[in-house]
């Protein structure tokens, strides 16, 4: 039933208003306590990056606070934002927020007071007695934990597993878990997608326990707040309020566990089938509500191939008419690297494929530690732009690589095949090159979607035509390396 449900969605919710976060606040000028702590009685007058094994806030910051570490504790004022990223997370009683959190972990605690709005994903959190929330509330987790006496002033959007909700919601609460237990108040409508309770569902495998090792790495205080799971179902008590409509999404009505009668009424219905999910080519795109070995049905299937060849075939086409307009030069030349040097494009091949992705991986890792390596030094400035253009230029490099490996080499293998058949058919040589690269690329789309044989071939022409395009760059390369030199 989560698979139906909208947690995907809600569970991107809190990232992206991270990411947002972290974009919108620059820091020209910032203070990093050593020691990661911020004494009782410290004011700092700017924005505050804590990291430590157990950082702690406990004075005053006027400015951002970002802190990260294994137990990361907020319990003084901080008049601005919080990000907030660690094992444990613990906003304590005395804590005064007056902006937003941001946080991610494991295990989340929130027992002090936030005049904007919480947006995270933990596995579990908690609002503590007395916690409050002032303004929306954006979460995912395996169990959210809304306590006696906790509040939302406004809006609550969550997506996990289980969500037990005592405490009291301002105005809109939006939930989509496998089990919901409410004993608190709603201040206009509740919206649930739940499971029904008779299901055997069990949570998702990203959201199982971690292990006990991992579990001693959390101070005690936390271990305590990790939850039992509960059982699937929507239960409401007697004692909770719900100011304007009940709308639920269950597998099956849950009437008997409703002990409440919403001031606007309630509204069950059932989920929208997911659409029925088959393989590439199993259901045709034409008579597709045609029933499997009717003669519509192999009739759709049989249109459905002969219309994915044709679209191969332009697309390939399309895409070489390109390259002899654009490079003519440089596909002659990888024509004649393969004609005379085929097992030397063969090695090449196997180089540019296995050497191409590895460049790229590791090219990756390093645009991302310099860009967050600029973001440090320049206070998020120069690392922004960096991020722009940088992997502007890579994911061009990434899109070349893929276009010339995947697609350019069979074209000129394709190509190849084509002449030489001719050669082999006529004992006139052809004129021009749509003869060739057309006979090229019918056999190429007819051989190489037979199964197995089509993945033999296919990989074959890749190898050879990725290995003669990359001998001939890097010919290219060493011939402007040689006209660089200065001339003796």
């Amino acid at each position: 039933m989560i698979k139906n449900s909208k947690l995907n969605t809600l569970l991107i919710v809190p990232v992206l208003l991270m990411m947002m976060a972290l974009i919108s606040h620059p820091v020209y000028a910032t203070e990093t306590p050593g020691d990661g702590l911020v004494g009782a009685d410290e004011v700092i007058d700017d924005d505050v990056v804590l990291s430590a094994e157990n950082p702690s806030m406990l004075g005053t910051v006027n400015g951002m606070l970002i802190i990260l570490g294994n137990h990361a504790l907020v319990d003084g004022t901080v008049n601005g934002d919080v990000i907030a990223l660690g094992n444990y997370i613990e906003i304590g009683e005395n804590a005064h927020i007056t902006g937003n959190i941001f946080g991610g972990g494991y295990v989340m605690r929130i027992a002090g007071k936030v005049d904007g709005s919480l947006a995270g994903g933990s596995y579990t959190l908690v609002l503590d007695q007395n916690s409050a929330i002032g303004r929306n509330f954006y979460y995912g987790a395996f169990s959210t934990d809304l306590m006696d006496s906790a509040s939302i002033g406004s809006d609550a959007y969550i997506g996990a597993y289980q969500a037990k909700l005592a405490g009291s919601i301002g105005r809109d609460l939006n939930v989509s878990a496998a089990a919901v237990q409410l004993t608190g108040s709603i201040g206009r409508n509740a919206t649930m997608d739940v499971a029904s309770p008779d299901n055997g569902e069990s949570a998702p495998y990203y959201m199982f326990p971690m292990n006990n090792a991992q579990n001693q790495d959390l101070p005690r205080e936390a271990q305590e707040l990790i939850p039992i799971q509960e059982k699937p179902g929507l239960t409401i008590s007697d004692s909770a309020e719900i100011g304007g409509k009940l709308t639920y999404t269950s597998p099956q009505p849950q009437e008997q566990t409703i002990l409440v009668a919403p001031s606007e009424g309630t509204v069950y219905q059932t989920p929208v089938p997911e659409p029925e999910t088959v393989e590439q080519g199993e259901r045709p795109i034409v008579f597709q509500d045609a029933e499997k070995g009717t003669s519509a049905f192999v009739a759709g299937m049989i249109l459905t191939w002969v219309w994915n060849v044709v679209k191969a075939f332009i697309t390939l086409l399309l895409i070489a008419l390109l390259a002899f307009w654009l490079v003519p030069n440089k596909f002659e030349q990888s024509l004649q690297t393969l004609k005379s040097k085929p097992g030397k494009s063969f090695a090449y091949g196997l180089l540019a494929y296995f050497g191409g992705f590895a460049l790229l991986f590791f090219g990756f890792v390093i645009m991302v530690c310099f860009t967050a390596f600029l973001a440090v030094i320049t206070f998020g400035t120069l690392g922004f732009y960096f991020f722009l253009i940088g992997f502007s230029t890579y994911f061009m490099a990434f899109a070349l690589f893929l276009l010339l490996t995947f697609v350019g080499s069979k074209i000129l293998v394709a190509y190849f095949v084509g002449e030489w058949l001719l050669k082999i058919m006529s004992k006139t040589p052809t004129q021009g090159r749509a003869l060739p690269l057309i006979l090229g690329l019918v056999l190429y789309i007819v051989l190489g979607y037979v199964p197995f044989l089509g993945f033999v071939i296919r990989s074959m022409m890749t190898l050879f035509g990725a290995g003669a395009i990359l001998l001939v760059l890097l010919n290219s390369w060493q011939e402007r390396k040689v006209k660089a030199l200065p001339a003796e």
